[in-house]
């Protein structure tokens, strides 16, 4: 596995791309999808797409998270949360809730 690429960026973020690469990378397999046809589903190159499950950082834009989750039929926080992670189904509300907050101010960017 690749080394992931810090950039400088805080280590919650770090962390955060390492949630999401495990994710796209267990979903991605437990629809038995390979990675060129994820990477065709989504419009984007199949290095990217091993890049991202190789925990090889990158700038990666909401949007690009979100087609990932449309794409594995799954919510965007789907892919943001820690493997194994089981909340109430309130604080699963309050999750997804700020995550909608987020991606309003993200699209008035």
């Amino acid at each position: 596995m690749a080394k992931a690429e810090t950039k400088n960026y805080p280590p919650e973020i770090v962390e955060l791309y390492r949630h999401i690469a495990h994710n796209v990378r267990a979903l991605r397999k437990e629809r038995e999808l390979s990675q060129r046809q994820l990477a065709q589903v989504v419009g984007m190159n199949q290095s990217t797409i091993n890049e991202l499950e190789n925990d090889v950082i990158r700038d990666m834009r909401l949007t690009t998270v979100g087609k990932l989750a449309r794409a594995l039929g799954v919510e965007i926080a789907d892919l943001l949360v820690p493997t194994g992670f089981n909340a109430t189904a309130k604080g699963k509300r309050e999750f997804k809730q700020a995550l909608q907050t987020l991606q309003k101010i993200y699209a008035q960017l």
